[in-house]
């Protein structure tokens, strides 16, 4: 089984991590929305630390933002 439910302080925390990540107000929230959009999705695996992998996911969508916009360069 898994949970796919992120509460308010779980969102609150991404968005403070995708404001470090990026440092964009606009782009910080785009990698929230997507990052949500994939814990609803994909689902936190049960007894996995729900932060930690909303970082992962965080993190990686940034670093694909980021090879996006240096090929479109």
């Amino acid at each position: 089984m898994k949970d796919s439910s992120l509460d308010s302080t779980d969102l609150t925390w991404l968005a403070g991590l995708a404001r470090a990540l990026l440092g964009e107000a606009h782009a910080a929230d785009d990698l929230v929305q997507e990052t949500a959009v994939a814990a609803l999705e994909g689902a936190v695996p049960l007894g996995a630390p729900r932060r930690a992998w909303l970082g992962s996911v965080a993190r990686r969508l940034a670093a694909r933002r980021f090879r996006g916009e240096a090929r479109r360069k």
